[in-house]
C-alpha cells in the first residue's frame, strides 16, 4: 500500500477473509461485542458469494476452494492454503452461530 493512495482491491485471498474472521472472533472472545460477531460472519460470507463479485469460493463440486478472486473473477486453483483457510472459517463460524447466533446460520445457507 502507498501513502496517500487507494488500496489495491485485488486479488482477494481466502487467508485473508479468513483471518478478518479470526481475528473479529477473538476480538469478540476478548470484549465482546455484537459488531465484532457480525463482522466475523460477513468475513466468512465472503467464501459463499458475498464479495465484490457475488462468486462463491467454495466449490460445492470438488469440495474445494477456488485461490483467489481477481479482476476477472475467480482464480480456478484450488490449493491447500485455500481450502485449509475455508474449512478453519467454516469450523469457527459454525462454533459461534450455533452457540450466539442460531438463526444466522440459517440466513447464509
Amino acid at each position: 500500500m502507498v501513502r496517500g493512495k487507494k488500496p489495491a482491491c485485488y486479488d482477494q485471498q481466502p487467508v485473508d477473509a479468513a483471518s478478518i474472521a479470526f481475528a473479529c472472533l477473538e476480538a469478540y472472545q476478548s470484549i465482546g461485542g455484537q459488531h465484532y460477531l457480525d463482522l466475523a460472519h460477513r468475513a466468512h460470507r465472503w467464501f459463499h458469494g458475498e464479495n465484490i463479485h457475488g462468486l462463491s469460493l467454495y466449490d460445492e463440486t470438488t469440495g474445494g476452494c477456488f485461490d483467489a478472486l481477481t479482476p476477472a473473477g475467480v482464480n480456478l486453483n484450488q490449493g491447500a492454503e485455500s481450502l485449509l483457510a475455508y474449512l478453519l472459517c467454516e469450523q469457527h463460524a459454525a462454533k459461534y452461530v450455533q452457540k450466539d447466533q442460531p438463526a444466522a446460520l440459517e440466513q447464509s445457507s
